[in-house]
């Protein structure tokens, strides 16, 4: 009896240690998004010919993806106090209709920024995964 207490003791001491290793791994292809990069920098840039943009104010390369309600996505990769520019000049959209994910570089919005996904993008409840 006592064998067969051990041999279960250790099976499960193996599903647990594997469930953990694939949560711990899990964990690693995912990460937080970076908007505090961006977030309080958006606007028209003077310095780009009034283009609406903003600048990473981290220290760490970060990917912007800015989408319009209809659906016009655009994604740029920004160094370290480098600016994103939209190109859109003040006329051009609807500036009070749109949203953004900004994720480290070499990672992308999980679920991906697309008009379904509209309202998930908006409220920040993504993820920024691995880049296939």
């Amino acid at each position: 009896m006592r064998l067969g207490s051990r041999l279960i003791a250790v099976v499960a001491a193996a599903i647990l240690g594997a469930a953990a290793q694939a949560a711990q791994t899990a964990g690693e292809h995912s990460a937080q998004h970076l908007e505090a990069c961006s977030h309080n920098a958006w606007g028209y840039l003077t310095f780009s010919k009034y283009h609406f943009g903003t600048t990473n104010m981290c220290s760490e390369p970060i990917t912007i993806w800015f989408m319009l309600k209809t659906g016009r996505i655009m994604h740029q990769d920004v160094a370290p106090r480098g600016v994103f520019d939209t190109g859109l000049a003040k006329g051009d959209f609807d500036e009070a209709v749109w949203a953004a994910a900004v994720c480290p570089q070499g990672r992308q919005p999980r679920p991906t920024v697309s008009v379904a996904n509209w309202d998930v993008i908006l409220r920040s409840q993504y993820e920024c995964a691995l880049a296939p």
